[in-house]
């Protein structure tokens, strides 16, 4: 399983899959999972979500074990790391792989010797999943960027998945009309067939979540 998602912020992507990859070390033996985020308070956040699925699991609970950074079930560990040093996991041997907001890398190679450490051969399961909000086309966002078109033009094998904040039902401010649209609202309107909520709450998003900028909106979200 290989895929790249570029998507708006606090869609629950992270969790969905954190869930995965639990599932996996707590089924299957001799797995290696990794998850590797942009920043280290990331990584506490990450942590802190993936013992929460051992605790409230009446199995795990028992089986599984935690020590600092790292939760193992028998011979199988889910480790969370921050993407440090652009060689760090190239030597390393894993069955999954959750890259968290990987267009803010500080070493964006990071993401480059990861993929060299999941098993390339089609008759051994393993999961891939490269997530991020986009981060610009150069700097820090540009191998992510990259990466995203080449699956978007089928030049790799990983499958892009694009989530807008239009996909989801919270984004949405209901009981306001809009009755006098700009240009943008009413393209987006026209073809997306979005609704007076969701364009009010486009609207507020701009406003208080994007310093009024519209650019940060469409990059956020």
């Amino acid at each position: 399983l290989r895929l790249i998602v570029c998507k708006a912020r606090r869609e629950g992507v992270s969790t969905e899959v954190e869930s995965w990859l639990m599932t996996l070390i707590a089924s299957g033996d001799l797995v290696n999972a990794l998850v590797t985020a942009h920043q280290a308070k990331a990584s506490r956040r990450i942590w802190s979500m993936s013992k929460f699925f051992v605790k409230s699991s009446p199995l795990l609970s028992r089986i599984a074990t935690m020590d600092r950074n790292q939760i193992a079930v028998g011979r199988s560990t889910l480790e969370i790391a921050t993407a440090g040093s652009p060689e760090s996991e190239r030597s390393g041997d894993l069955t999954a792989w959750h890259a968290s907001e990987a267009a803010f890398y500080p070493h964006p190679e990071v993401m480059l010797a990861t993929m060299q450490a999941l098993p390339h051969r089609r008759d051994i399961f393993s999961i891939g999943v490269i997530a991020s909000t986009p981060n610009g086309r150069v700097g820090d966002g540009e191998l992510f960027y990259t990466e995203w078109q080449r699956a978007v033009e089928g030049d790799s094998e990983w499958l892009p998945v694009f989530l807008s904040w239009q996909d989801f039902e919270e984004y949405q401010l209901p009981g306001i009309a809009i009755e006098q649209p700009d240009a943008e609202e009413g393209a987006l309107r026209e073809r997306f067939e979005l609704t007076d909520a969701q364009l009010a709450w486009r609207r507020w998003a701009i406003a208080n979540l994007c310093q009024g900028d519209l650019d940060k909106f469409h990059q956020e979200y």
